[in-house]
């Protein structure tokens, strides 16, 4: 990934911006669906990597699949909740992203070892991405969720 020299966007692809304090303008929001679905994709980089890995290693293929499937799930009570208004819904599936784009990044970053930490590896970028949605706007009803699941309760894990 890189710059993108010469690209334009028409005025209706921006949010917002550049405006100070953009998250309390309304408009989007890195607490809303738009941040569940941003998860989703982290966790989805996570799952195509565990994908590759399987191939040569078949002992991950069961913990991949657990993980595909998870996705699959989330992903459509993620479109289940377009349109709606549900704040307790949307925090609801934010804790279940934030859960399992940690799984999907732990285990990709467990799958690639010691070599998972050098620049620029894949299993540490989206393991930096995936951290990054523990404190991003998260609402107290999905932070709340997320330490629940994280400390080994009942809570939003996507199993």
């Amino acid at each position: 990934m890189g710059d993108l020299p010469g690209v334009q966007l028409d005025p209706e692809w921006i949010l917002a911006g550049p405006v100070e304090k953009v998250l309390q303008t309304g408009k989007g929001g890195a607490g809303g669906l738009e941040t569940s679905c941003l998860a989703l994709g982290v966790a989805r980089g996570a799952i195509e990597y565990l994908a590759e890995e399987a191939k040569q290693r078949p002992y991950i293929t069961e913990m991949w699949d657990r993980l595909a499937k998870a996705h699959g799930r989330l992903q459509g009570e993620l479109h289940g909740l377009i349109g709606t208004t549900s704040t307790e819904a949307a925090s609801d599936v934010r804790a279940k992203a934030n859960t399992l784009v940690l799984r999907a990044t732990q285990s990709a970053l467990t799958t690639a070892k010691g070599v998972g930490f050098v620049h620029p590896h894949l299993a540490q970028r989206l393991a930096r991405q995936a951290m990054f949605f523990l404190v991003w706007s998260c609402p107290q009803l999905a932070a709340t969720a997320t330490l629940e699941a994280l400390a080994g309760g009942g809570g939003s894990f996507c199993s």
